[in-house]
């Protein structure tokens, strides 16, 4: 009886070393190769730690998203998450001295 892909892969760390062989092997940057492997390492760390299974068979969704809302909370986006106010038509006035100061960037 044959078994599943991610039955014989093993673990994640496995996973990565094996990934790691494979960049090399394609001539990628050790910076490349570090970023493409950086988050596996730390996902599989935050499974140990927390007594989850490692194994990539064992990994449910629900393990995932653990490790995603942590990094969320410890790396917050850099990006506004509330998008910058568009002007209304009321807000744009051909004279910027009758625009409030705070509009005024609008004009620019």
């Amino acid at each position: 009886m044959e078994r599943s892909t991610a039955q014989r892969i093993g673990d994640v760390e496995r996973m990565v070393t094996s990934f790691r062989r494979h960049l090399r092997a394609e001539n990628k940057t050790e910076p490349t190769i570090t970023a493409s492997t950086c988050s596996p390492l730390q996902l599989a760390n935050f499974l140990r730690h927390r007594g989850m299974p490692v194994d990539v068979a064992s990994i449910h969704s629900e393990d995932v998203e653990a490790f995603s809302t942590i990094c969320s909370e410890m790396n917050p986006p850099s990006i506004p998450v509330h998008p910058v106010p568009v002007p209304s038509t009321a807000d744009i006035a051909t004279d910027s001295s009758d625009v409030p100061m705070t509009r005024r960037w609008f004009l620019r």
